[in-house]
């Protein structure tokens, strides 16, 4: 028996990206588990995406492509451990935007105990005269280029996009056990 949900092609029906996981969702909910991704114009979406990790290592991430309309960036999270920083503090929710005067690439060694660790784009949108960073919400989501089990590129659209770009942000994420 097929599953209709995964034979639905969200982007073609009028919806975004976060309308189409929240439906996509429901629809699951007697099944007891929602999607990881949805099926958008013939790409896997998601919004978010989980690495299983050793619980020591190094996290390598390189901005590959970053749209100037909008700043961006991407979200790391380890939970119960996180990235150490140069002063030795482990921060448990890393938040790295796009600086076009930094490098493109940043590392981290990182402690993951549970050895998860959790990605996600993230964009700032104007609020009236304040700058919010989002993420999940309109048009926000992403396809994976898999180039190997912890090494995986992320073809971002940001939320304020009116149909997604997924090349708004694209980023790399490299992940070697210590």
């Amino acid at each position: 028996m097929t599953n209709d949900l995964e034979e639905r092609d969200y982007g073609a029906g009028g919806f975004t990206i976060q309308k189409a996981m929240i439906h996509a969702r429901r629809t699951q909910r007697s099944q007891g588990t929602g999607p990881l991704s949805i099926l958008w114009k013939g790409l896997h979406v998601q919004t978010a995406d989980s690495l299983v990790v050793s619980k020591n290592g190094v996290v390598r991430v390189h901005f590959l492509k970053v749209s100037p309309l909008i700043r961006q960036g991407f979200d790391l999270k380890i939970p119960s451990g996180g990235c150490l920083l140069a002063n030795g503090e482990i921060q448990e929710h890393l938040r790295t935007f796009y600086e076009p005067e930094l490098d493109a690439m940043v590392q981290y060694n990182y402690v993951a105990p549970g050895g998860l660790l959790k990605t996600w784009n993230i964009y700032e949108v104007r609020r009236g005269a304040r700058l919010e960073t989002e993420m999940w919400t309109g048009n926000a989501g992403f396809w994976i280029e898999q180039e190997g089990p912890l090494d995986r590129v992320y073809h971002c659209s940001h939320g304020s996009a009116q149909t997604p770009d997924f090349e708004s942000i694209v980023y790399r994420l490299s992940v070697t056990s210590a």
